[in-house]
């Protein structure tokens, strides 16, 4: 319970920072030379870059594989920007997660809750996405694992309801 408490405290206070900037990733098809900060008060954005293999002729197949590739790319960030975030004592939630299930559910259920906003094709064939989440609903499904955390029993999954009209039994 205090460990979930102090998860939700500090990714709570990770939240709170964040500039807005541009969006756009790439100009005149050409990866840009600096990004801003996409992130601000409201949402938590993150990029991911991705190629499909240069033996694929199809362009069809390369942009649906750099998709894929650079949402993986998204995740893969996300999960590392979680796991990094530092607690008292200098203990890390990464290391957290691989001691306590709830606290590796808490980051799935983060991570599958970010939504594709953007995507963007290079001239190379490349794409860039752009994953974001409202900070308000990572603060409500925050507050939905420590409850069910404090109770004992398991947080509902997020968005089940309007995915297919039935809650979890």
């Amino acid at each position: 319970m205090k460990t979930m408490m102090t998860l939700v405290a500090c990714i709570a206070a990770l939240l709170v920072a964040g500039c807005k900037g541009d969006k756009r990733s790439l100009s005149k098809g050409e990866i840009k030379s600096v990004w801003e900060q996409v992130s601000d008060k409201d949402t938590i954005r993150i990029r991911g870059i991705g190629a499909a293999p240069a033996s694929i002729k199809s362009e069809t197949q390369r942009r649906g594989m750099a998709r894929n590739a650079a949402l993986v790319s998204a995740r893969y960030e996300a999960l590392a920007l979680l796991r990094g975030i530092k607690l008292n004592g200098g203990l890390t939630i990464g290391k957290l997660m691989e001691t306590d299930s709830r606290i590796q559910e808490t980051a799935d259920r983060v991570i599958s809750g970010m939504e594709e906003t953007q995507v963007e094709w290079a001239s190379d064939g490349g794409a860039v996405v752009l994953l974001e989440i409202s900070r308000d609903k990572v603060e409500k499904m925050l507050g939905e694992a420590s409850e069910a955390d404090a109770n004992g029993s398991p947080a509902p999954l997020p968005g089940l309801e309007a995915r297919n009209g039935v809650g979890r039994p």
